[in-house]
């Protein structure tokens, strides 16, 4: 059973309609994750928890910050346990991360929100 069912009328999406909702467009994935947090800060708000992983270029950071702008706990995985750092060290620069840990660590946090589920 999903945790969050989404209407589509209820979401404003920062891309135009043909875009939003046609799976042949094709687009940089970075717009997909951006749109995707900043639906879940849209729909979720403070009740979010958005996590970036590992990746290159800045890939999903606006996005996160739109969670962090909503009230939701944001995560970025640490440098040292990154395969490539490009996409959770513009996340931190832009302030978008709450905690950066490790990987387990992420894990661990989130294994921990399952109590709350």
């Amino acid at each position: 059973m999903p945790a969050l069912a989404l209407r589509a009328a209820s979401i404003r999406s920062p891309f135009p309609a043909s875009v939003a909702c046609c799976s042949s467009v094709s687009l940089p994935a970075s717009r997909y994750v951006d749109m995707l947090f900043a639906s879940a800060a849209k729909v979720a708000g403070p009740n979010a928890l958005g996590v970036l992983l590992t990746g290159m270029g800045e890939d999903g950071a606006k996005g996160l910050l739109k969670m962090v702008e909503a009230g939701a706990d944001t995560i970025a995985q640490d440098e040292a346990t990154c395969v490539v750092f490009g996409m959770p060290r513009a996340a931190i620069a832009l302030g978008a991360a709450n905690s950066v840990l490790p990987l387990k660590g992420i894990a661990k946090r989130l294994t921990s929100c399952r109590q709350y589920a």
